[in-house]
């Protein structure tokens, strides 16, 4: 395995303190799948990593049954909101970005 550069080690240190916040101010599983153990303890990337890695507007607060469902069935997934294209989320930003 490769040793990740230091822009990566910046951006998964920044992504850690990200993530403990946002379980924390959302502690709650919000997919509540058939199996839910109730407390969130995974982000799912709603339009997966690369470059929305820190976008919190993409995170969900997920318990790890819920993220291993939404992870194995990605049209359930994307039927319940609970994933996204990510041309859905560049949409989702230019409009979230204000008038230019």
């Amino acid at each position: 395995m490769s040793k990740k550069s230091s822009k990566q080690e910046k951006l998964d240190a920044l992504y850690s303190v990200l993530r403990e916040a946002y379980l924390k101010a959302n502690p709650f599983c919000k997919a509540k799948l058939p199996g839910c153990q109730i407390n969130a303890t995974d982000v799912h990337h709603m339009a997966g990593r690369g470059v929305f890695m820190l976008d919190q507007s993409n995170f969900l607060a997920v318990c790890r049954i819920c993220h291993g469902q939404i992870e194995a069935d990605p049209v359930m997934a994307k039927a319940m909101n609970f994933s996204k294209s990510r041309e859905e989320a560049h949409g989702n930003k230019k409009q979230d970005s204000g008038p230019e």
